[in-house]
């Protein structure tokens, strides 16, 4: 019997196929030695503000809010914390219809104090709410609602203008103490400021607090204000370059400004912001969808190419 002969093209085909095993096995090789990065975690927390008595409305928006962040809804995020940026009034009650009806258990709770908190108001802020946080809270003074919080990849501070220690009116020592606040651990990705009335829009009469701020807009990412009962959205100190400004609108009271409840949240993805803003319907306890933005963090060399920078 004679020997058999090659398949044309059998030993190509053989090497080829070493080939893509040497391939395969690298490749699966580099997977396991240099795991690709875990995606970022998912998760928001809401601005609110004013509800100032107005008890029937909070206590619709409380119930707005939880719906959000029901399992029901298919745009479900996990509602770390609220932030309340004054006239949380009364705030123990306040406090009290927050954690019943956003638990168990609840989102924990950065409260802002505003004009119309009393002192028995300040002393539940100072000696309950604010201690139950524990050491995520840091005040460089006690007797003044100023601090900030970190949680997970974002820092929170809060003034109070109210107190000697954190007046922007001329005062230097929030000023002083802010610069190094601003400048975070590289775990924190994002900063946002938080005071009750937006008393420095105007950058000549506060340009010391602007100054800091856009010295620091690579990671400020938003400041939230409240007082008018109006929502309102502005990049200040422009468009392109600037940082997102946001009267929280109110949680209640509709005595003034745009009557209606607002609630804004903020969607956070690692180094990706997404803001939505919902508000009250003529339907009780109904919140509609009103406006979404993603955000973008600037550099101060990106700004100052732009030619747009504020002067003093």
């Amino acid at each position: 019997m004679g020997e058999r002969s090659p398949v044309p093209g059998a030993d190509s085909f053989s090497r080829e196929a070493d080939y893509a095993k040497r391939c395969v096995f690298l490749l699966l090789a580099l997977i396991l030695w240099f795991p690709c990065p875990a995606a970022a975690e998912k998760w928001s927390f809401v601005a609110l503000g004013d509800n100032r008595h107005g008890f029937a409305a909070y206590l619709d928006l409380l119930e707005g809010v939880a719906q959000l962040h029901s399992p029901e809804n298919p745009r479900q995020l996990p509602l770390d914390f609220a932030l309340i940026c004054g006239d949380f009034t009364p705030v123990s009650e306040s406090y009290e219809s927050f954690r019943r009806l956003l638990g168990p258990p609840p989102p924990f709770l950065l409260p802002v104090r505003g004009n119309h908190e009393n002192r028995e108001d300040v002393e539940v802020i100072l000696g309950s709410i604010l201690p139950s946080l524990g050491p995520r809270v840091r005040s460089p003074h006690e007797k003044s609602v100023t601090y900030f919080a970190d949680w997970k990849n974002v820092r929170l501070v809060v003034l109070d203008p109210l107190s000697d220690f954190g007046s922007v009116f001329g005062g230097d020592r929030v000023i002083k103490w802010l610069p190094a606040v601003l400048e975070p651990p590289s775990s924190i990705q994002h900063v946002f400021l938080a005071m009750h009335k937006p008393l420095f829009l105007n950058p000549r009469s506060h340009w010391k607090l602007w100054q800091v701020l856009l010295q620091h807009r690579e990671r400020v990412r938003g400041v939230f204000t409240a007082h008018t009962h109006a929502y309102d959205h502005k990049r200040f100190p422009h468009e392109d370059y600037g940082i997102d400004v946001i009267n929280v609108g109110n949680t209640g009271s509709v005595s003034h400004g745009d009557r209606r409840q607002t609630i804004v949240r903020v969607l956070v993805e690692g180094p990706d912001l997404a803001f939505e803003i919902y508000q009250s319907t003529a339907v009780r306890k109904k919140f509609q969808w009103w406006e979404g933005w993603s955000s973008r963090a600037t550099t101060t060399k990106e700004a100052a190419r732009s030619g747009k920078e504020p002067r003093p």
